[in-house]
């Protein structure tokens, strides 16, 4: 019984600990697009008012919102699977397309924490079989956290290998 009781008490921990983290990602991700927004309309005015073209920093804007919603969507989907409602949507996917995509997503927030990012391994194609928003999300809080506890001027480095069978 008291086994029992430790460990419920350390799940506990460890989904707050989680729930903190990931409240933390939520709120760094939504001051960034609050200054961004700030930013491009400051600019955009400026650049109105000289005669210029507006700049094209709504690109930020929409990463570190596809980055929030990645945020909330994980909140999410700990909640269903905490109901036990959590199902998995599997298809054919590029693991190696969403390698390169969720670390040219976090680009910006290594950039910040001054951690340099690579990839080695994703040039080809790898199919595989997976519930590919998941695996986004799951991409999104290992590199998180990898950026997260890379101390400055450290780097986070993404391989993909397969065995001798293509596994």
């Amino acid at each position: 019984m008291a086994r029992a009781k430790e460990d419920a008490e350390s799940a506990l921990h460890k989904k707050s600990e989680h729930l903190a983290s990931l409240a933390l990602a939520f709120k760094t991700q939504m001051s960034t697009i609050v200054e961004l927004a700030d930013a491009i309309n400051r600019e955009n005015l400026q650049a109105i008012a000289a005669g210029r073209m507006p700049s094209g920093h709504a690109g930020n804007i929409s990463r570190a919102g596809v980055q929030l919603l990645a945020v909330i969507n994980d909140l999410f989907d700990l909640s269903e699977a905490e109901a036990g409602h959590l199902s998995l949507d599997e298809t054919e996917i590029d693991l190696s397309l969403l390698v390169r995509d969720s670390v040219d997503l976090m680009n910006d927030a290594a950039a910040k924490a001054k951690v340099s990012m690579s990839i080695e391994g994703a040039d080809s194609a790898l199919p595989v079989r997976a519930d590919g928003h998941k695996l986004r999300q799951v991409m999104f809080n290992l590199l998180s956290n990898a950026i997260k506890f890379t101390p400055e001027a450290g780097q986070v480095k993404v391989s993909l290998r397969t065995d001798a069978y293509g596994r």
